[in-house]
C-alpha cells in the first residue's frame, strides 16, 4: 500500500513543471519584479519624512495611505467588510502628565518634566527624610563605603552622577560592575526613592538649550493590562534631578553642589549624610491618550470559482522604531532593510500577482506594530476579515537585503507542514536564483527568531507560515539603517523566490495538509 507520502513528492514535481501556470506568463510576471522598482519604492517609505514609521504616527499613516494606493493600481481590492484598505484597532498611550505630576521640597514645586525625568509607567506617591550618598556605591574593600553608618529605609536618596578620573579603582574594568550597584543598593537598603542629580555637563547643556527631561509614553493595544494606582510597581523609583533641584533640597547653593562634583572628578569621595529635618514629597500622576493604528489589508480575487474562497497571504510589517535620541534628522531610523525591504517586496510581488492571478484568491498585509509586540498580526488573526481555516500558507518578509548575497534565512518552513517545507524548497531549486540557509530554522536556535516577526502569529493559529529573513547586522534599530546599504539584487532575487513559493501554494491542489506536529491538526485553533 503505498503512502500519501510516496505519492507526495512525484506529484509535486509534475506540479510545478507548469501544471497550473503556463511558464511565459510566469516568466513576465518574474521580469516584473526588478531591483530598480524595489529601490524606488524603497526611497520613499524609509525617507526622513517618515520620520522612522512609528507606531502610532501620522507619518505611519502616510505610509499605510500610500501602500493601499499602489497596490489599488495592481487590481487588488479593499479586504474589510466595509469596503477600507484598512484594518483599525484602538491604542493608549500612557505618559506621565505634566500638570499633575511634582516634585516638592524647601516649600517649593518643581515640575515634571522642566526639573525632574525619568520612566514613568506607574503613577503614586511618596514623601520621606533626606539622605545624601555621594557617588553611591559600596566597597569597602577599595575603601570606599558612601552607605556608612547610614539608614536608607523609608528615606529619600539623593546620588551625584559625577565623574570619577578614568585611573580610579572604581573605574577599573575588573571593578567596573560597581557601577551598576549604584542603582540598585539603595533599593536594597529600603530606600523609598532615588534622585540622580544629573551631570554638571548634562545640567549646563539643558540650560543653554532651553531643554526639558524626555517624556517617555508608553502605548498598548487598547484592553491590555495598565498598572496604576501605587508606587508598588515601581519598587524605589528612579528620578533625575536639575542642580537648582538638588541644591534646594540639600540646603545648598549650586555653586556648593559644583563643589561636590568637582570633589568627585578629582578622585575624592563626597562623605554620606543624613538630613532628618529636609523632607521631599513627590506626586506622580499618568494620563492616557487614545489613537489608533491599522493594518494595510488588500485581496486579489483567485481565478477558480470554488478555490477563490481559500487563500495565500503575504505579510511585512511597515512600521519601525522612531526616533532615537541624538541629533536632529541623524537620529531618525529609517528602517531601511527592517522592514522596508519586505514591505516593497510586497508592493512587487502584487504587481507579479496580477499578471498571473493564481486559484486561490491573494491577500496582502502589511503589518502595523510589530515593533511594539507583534500588534498588527495578532490583531489580524484575531479578528480575521477572511476565515482562518481556509488560509492555506502565510510567507513573512522581514529583512531581505543585508548580509550573504546569495542566500536567505528561513524559519518555520515545516513546523507544521511538509508540504510548504517540500514547495519552498522545490521553486528554490528550480528557480536557482537564491540559496535557502536554514541555520535558524529551528526554535531553540540562539535568540529564538521563530517569535521574533509576525509570522508566528499565523503559526499560534495553525497556519503554515515562511519567514524569509537576511540576520540581523550592526545597523539594526538604529538611524544607519539606510538604503544605500540594502543589496538590491538581493532584495530582487529574493522578491522574485517568494512570489513564485506564492503562486505554488496559491495554485496547489489543496490547502497545505498539517502534518508536521501532532497537536496541530487544524487552522484556527490557538495552540
Amino acid at each position: 500500500m503505498f503512502s500519501r507520502r510516496s505519492l507526495f513528492i512525484p506529484t509535486l514535481v509534475a506540479f510545478l513543471l507548469g501544471v497550473a501556470v503556463p511558464a511565459h506568463g510566469q516568466q513576465e510576471a518574474l521580469e516584473s519584479i526588478t531591483g530598480s522598482e524595489l529601490l524606488t519604492h524603497l526611497k520613499f517609505v524609509s525617507a526622513d519624512e517618515f520620520m522612522g514609521r512609528n507606531t502610532p504616527s501620522r507619518e505611519l499613516k502616510i505610509a499605510a495611505r500610500y501602500l493601499a494606493t499602489q497596490v489599488e493600481n495592481f487590481g487588488f481590492k479593499p479586504l474589510m467588510p466595509d469596503g477600507s484598505y484598512f484594518q483599525r484597532f484602538p491604542l493608549e498611550t500612557t505618559s506621565l502628565s505634566e500638570s499633575e505630576s511634582f516634585l516638592r521640597a524647601a516649600g517649593r514645586t518643581f515640575l515634571f518634566p522642566d526639573d525632574f525625568g525619568g520612566r514613568f509607567f506607574s503613577d503614586g506617591s511618596c514623601a520621606g527624610e533626606v539622605v545624601l550618598v555621594g557617588y553611591g556605591v559600596e566597597a569597602p574593600d577599595l575603601e570606599w563605603d558612601d552607605y556608612a553608618d547610614l539608614d536608607l529605609d523609608g528615606k529619600i536618596v539623593v546620588m551625584l552622577d559625577g565623574e570619577l578620573p578614568d585611573d580610579h579603582p572604581l573605574m577599573q574594568s575588573q571593578n567596573r560592575h560597581l557601577q551598576m550597584t549604584r542603582r540598585t543598593a539603595p533599593r536594597k537598603k529600603g530606600a523609598a526613592l532615588i534622585l540622580h542629580v544629573i551631570s554638571e555637563g548634562l545640567d549646563r547643556e539643558m540650560e543653554e538649550s532651553g531643554s526639558s527631561f524626555r517624556v517617555y509614553r508608553r502605548t498598548r493595544r487598547a484592553g491590555q493590562t495598565q498598572q496604576s494606582g501605587s508606587m508598588q510597581f515601581f519598587p524605589t523609583p528612579q528620578i533625575d534631578i536639575r542642580h537648582e533641584v538638588a541644591a534646594a533640597i540639600l540646603g545648598i547653593s549650586t555653586t556648593e553642589l559644583s563643589g561636590l562634583f568637582r570633589a568627585l572628578s578629582n578622585g575624592e569621595r563626597v562623605p554620606g549624610r543624613a538630613y532628618p529635618d529636609r523632607h521631599v514629597e513627590l506626586m506622580l500622576k499618568l494620563k492616557i491618550e487614545e489613537d489608533y493604528t491599522q493594518n494595510v489589508v488588500a485581496i486579489l480575487e483567485g481565478s477558480d470559482p470554488q478555490l477563490k474562497s481559500e487563500y495565500v497571504l503575504f505579510g511585512s510589517h511597515y512600521d519601525h522604531i522612531g526616533i532615537t535620541s541624538g541629533a536632529y534628522p541623524d537620529s531618525i531610523c529609517n528602517g531601511a532593510d527592517d522592514d522596508g525591504s519586505g514591505t516593497v517586496a510586497m508592493l512587487e510581488i502584487a504587481e507579479a500577482m496580477s499578471i498571473t492571478r493564481p486559484k486561490r484568491s491573494v491577500v496582502m498585509v502589511w503589518h502595523t506594530g510589530e515593533e511594539k509586540g507583534l500588534w498588527g498580526s495578532r490583531h489580524f488573526v484575531d479578528d480575521c476579515p477572511i476565515p482562518l481555516e481556509n488560509i492555506s500558507a502565510q510567507l513573512q518578509m522581514d529583512m531581505l537585503s543585508r548580509n550573504a548575497p546569495d542566500s536567505i534565512y528561513v524559519i518555520g518552513t515545516h513546523f507544521l507542514s511538509s508540504e510548504l517545507d517540500e514547495i519552498n524548497k522545490e521553486v528554490a531549486r528550480r528557480l536557482g536564483i537564491i540559496e535557502l540557509d536554514n541555520n535558524y530554522n529551528d526554535p531553540d536556535k540562539r535568540g529564538n527568531f521563530h517569535r521574533q516577526s509576525d509570522h508566528y502569529a499565523y503559526h499560534q493559529v495553525g497556519i503554515p507560515a515562511i519567514f524569509y529573513f537576511c540576520g540581523t547586522h550592526e545597523d539594526l534599530h538604529r538611524p544607519s539603517d539606510s538604503v544605500d546599504k540594502c543589496n538590491m539584487d538581493k532584495l530582487e532575487r529574493v522578491t522574485r523566490l517568494i512570489y513564485a513559493v506564492g503562486l505554488e501554494v496559491g495554485n496547489y491542489p489543496h490547502l497545505l495538509v498539517l502534518d508536521r506536529n501532532p497537536e496541530v491538526t487544524r487552522r484556527g485553533k490557538r495552540n
